[in-house]
């Protein structure tokens, strides 16, 4: 009897032990750095806004936050490296939500809008199409009679919504758009520059080409006008059914544990507040600051992955 109740107290006094080393650990999260997975290339404009974000949620966290590159269609294999990772906050994602949206629905992917914890996103997309002072282009017209005298013209794509975008061009217009793929505004903009190819798609990176004379905006892709350039037509405006708003977000694996998702959700709405992020948001890529918690954005994710499957069926 005796070395029963001494068995069942020293298994009582483990399970303690146990549990309140777990609960802990997870209360202290993180205990070391935190790998931040950008899903496009070096130098575009969701690279350079989540390297500085990282270094001030590396702050919040109390621990470093380190940035490693995986480009490649669209953000895709960005998403497809995150979901393989151990959901235990250690291994986040950042990349915009076509990866999650429209990727998806094309069926060319290792995983599911559900296979992800969405964490929050920080920053409304600004993407246009762009070309370069040399073509002679002005305005959106200029690029179409252009198609419509050679039969063709090339542009530096990006993302899948690009790719859809200008089939439903060609296809209205009487002219075929080759797209040349690249990892991002990092690739687009030599491309552009060095005269690879007529015009481009930019995620929004082209503020400063723009702004010092080197690029020339001639559409929107936006619903509404581009915070920085209010005179430019969007696509709907020039007849095309087509609109792309798109949030910059960060993602983990599915299975994220519910103290570890709330710490991170509440230190990237205080990093997103920094004057770091929003200096550079605002002043520097001109791309409006918008924060949506975890449910809001889950919300819109699943909401925009619908409307693409119903586009797509059409």
């Amino acid at each position: 009897m005796k070395k029963h109740t001494l068995w069942l107290t020293s298994l009582s006094l483990t399970l303690v032990l146990i549990l309140g080393f777990g609960g802990s650990a997870l209360a202290e999260y993180p205990v070391g750095p935190v790998k931040l997975v950008v899903a496009f290339r070096a130098g575009g404009s969701l690279d350079t806004t989540f390297r500085v974000l990282a270094k001030v949620l590396g702050k919040e966290l109390g621990q470093p936050v380190v940035v490693s590159n995986r480009a490649g269609a669209g953000g895709a294999v960005g998403a497809g490296h995150l979901k393989m990772a151990k959901p235990d906050g250690y291994t986040l994602g950042a990349n915009a939500s076509l990866a999650f949206t429209l990727s998806t629905n094309l069926g060319k992917t290792n995983y599911t809008i559900h296979d992800f914890e969405y964490i929050g996103s920080i920053a409304q997309t600004q993407p246009a199409f762009v070309v370069t002072p040399k073509k002679g282009w002005k305005t959106w017209q200029d690029l179409v009679r252009a198609g419509l005298k050679k039969g063709h013209l090339t542009y530096a794509s990006q993302t899948p919504w690009d790719k859809m975008a200008t089939k439903l061009i060609s296809a209205k217009e009487g002219f075929s758009l080759d797209a040349m793929p690249t990892k991002g505004g990092g690739e687009m903009i030599p491309a552009l520059l060095g005269g690879h190819v007529d015009f481009a798609w930019s995620g929004g990176i082209h503020y400063k080409y723009v702004k010092s004379g080197k690029m020339i905006v001639l559409a929107a892709c936006t619903s509404q006008h581009l915070e920085a350039f209010p005179d430019v037509p969007t696509l709907r405006e020039l007849g095309y059914d087509i609109a792309m708003d798109v949030p910059f977000l960060v993602a983990a694996p599915k299975g994220l544990p519910p103290q570890v998702k709330k710490r991170l959700e509440e230190a990237l709405h205080k990093a997103f507040k920094s004057q770091d992020v929003q200096t550079l948001l605002k002043e520097r890529l001109h791309m409006p600051p918008v924060f949506q918690d975890s449910e809001q954005l889950t919300k819109r994710l699943i909401a925009s992955y619908e409307a693409y499957k119903k586009l797509l069926k059409k």
